[in-house]
């Protein structure tokens, strides 16, 4: 709503708005206008001891506003036109500015539990994970037009992105046009880490705005299984009447029934986020998730052999 002012000392006639008549003869009767982009103005008033004229301008629908990115505002002008008694005519403008609705990206988190691989899934456009990043689109609506790995701090208008695996720093991404999407986490990778992506939203006038989705990945320790604490025996047993003669006390070999001093063993290792080292007596025998045999000469003297790792 609004008022403007009109005067004439010589009396008034008339007074057109967007070309139609609101005063005729000095009489005033309210109306409306349908304006060219569809909208509504009403004049709904006027005062003849202060000159007032009140209106209302009702925005029917959104409009197509300028392209590019920003508030591409519009204006809808009407010409106002005044004539007194003696035929004399004053113009003006009366201007309405229509304010470009753009979008905002809000950003969005999402998480994988430890030891999980997923899918993480939600939408980003409309907060369906529930961590409070829902979007605006705007009235001239706006969908995801570009999705890229990291956090790039720039707009992506790019349609081979939206609805296509992204592969980041963890796992897979794939991010629709209306915002929702499905988050893979890839096998043997770390966790306690984040894995980001940016997205980017364009409406209907070309508005571009961009933010970032998060996928944090929980922690899970590795475990190591089936070894025996000394209190409970120990894991293999080696005996000293096993040596040959002249070792061992002098005892003949084989004197307890046994005919081996070397005994074998397993044990299980696992980690959901992927093994990367495993060291024996301070000895690597994984490096970087590669197994390689090895022996170790113990503190004894004796001889530790690792012969072997399934990583199946």
């Amino acid at each position: 709503s609004g008022t403007f002012t009109i005067s004439s000392p010589d009396g008034i006639a008339s007074l057109t708005i967007g070309g139609q008549s609101f005063i005729t003869n000095g009489v005033f009767t309210a109306g409306s206008v349908t304006t060219g982009l569809g909208n509504t103005l009403n004049v709904t008033g006027y005062d003849a001891g202060t000159g007032v004229v009140s209106y209302s301008y009702t925005l029917v629908d959104n409009e197509t506003h300028g392209a590019g990115a920003g508030e591409n505002d519009l204006f809808e002008d009407f010409a106002v036109v005044l004539t007194d008694q003696d035929g004399q005519s004053a113009n003006d403008v009366l201007s309405v500015k229509i304010v470009d609705d753009v979008p905002e990206a809000m950003a969005d988190t999402d998480s994988i539990g430890a030891g999980q691989f997923g899918p993480a899934t939600g939408n980003v456009i409309t907060d369906a994970e529930g961590d409070g990043g829902a979007d605006t689109v705007g009235a001239d609506d706006a969908s995801v037009v570009g999705v890229a790995a990291g956090n790039t701090g720039a707009d992506l208008d790019n349609a081979g992105t939206v609805g296509t695996v992204i592969q980041g720093a963890y796992g897979k991404l794939t991010l629709n046009a209306n915002g929702s999407y499905s988050y893979t986490r890839d096998a043997g990778t770390a966790g306690g880490v984040s894995d980001v992506f940016t997205y980017t939203l364009k409406d209907g006038d070309g508005d571009l705005t961009h933010t970032t989705l998060t996928i944090d990945i929980g922690n899970a320790p590795p475990e190591i299984g089936n070894l025996t604490p000394k209190a409970d025996g120990g894991d293999v047993v080696v005996d000293e009447d096993d040596l040959a003669a002249g070792r061992g006390g002098g005892k003949p070999a084989g004197s307890d029934g046994s005919d081996s001093t070397t005994q074998s063993g397993t044990f299980t290792i696992s980690s959901p986020d992927g093994i990367a080292s495993l060291t024996i007596g301070g000895q690597s025998f994984i490096t970087n998730g590669v197994f390689t045999a090895g022996s170790v000469t113990t503190g004894l003297g004796n001889t530790l052999n690792v012969t072997g790792y399934d990583a199946g």
